[in-house]
C-alpha cells in the first residue's frame, strides 16, 4: 500500500475539489516543480489511488481528514 505524505494529501485534496485541476497552479499553489507534482500524480495513479481524478479511500488508507 501506498505510503502518502503531507504533499500527497494536498495535492488529493486539491484534486477531489476540483478534478480539473492545472498542473502549472498545483505547482504554484504548493512552491514545488511541475515535474515533482507530476511525479506525485502518477505515482499515485499507479497504485491505484487516482484514476481519471476519482480518489480510491480504500488505496488510500481511509485518510479521514482528506475529506474535510
Amino acid at each position: 500500500m501506498l505510503k502518502l505524505d503531507e504533499l500527497d494529501l494536498k495535492i488529493l485534496k486539491r484534486i477531489q475539489a476540483d478534478g480539473r485541476f492545472n498542473l502549472q497552479n498545483l505547482a504554484e499553489e504548493f512552491k514545488m516543480p511541475k515535474s515533482t507534482i507530476l511525479y506525485r500524480i502518477r505515482r499515485m495513479e499507479k497504485e491505484g489511488c487516482v484514476d481519471n481524478n476519482f480518489i480510491h479511500p480504500l488505496k488510500i488508507q481511509f485518510y479521514s481528514n482528506l475529506c474535510q
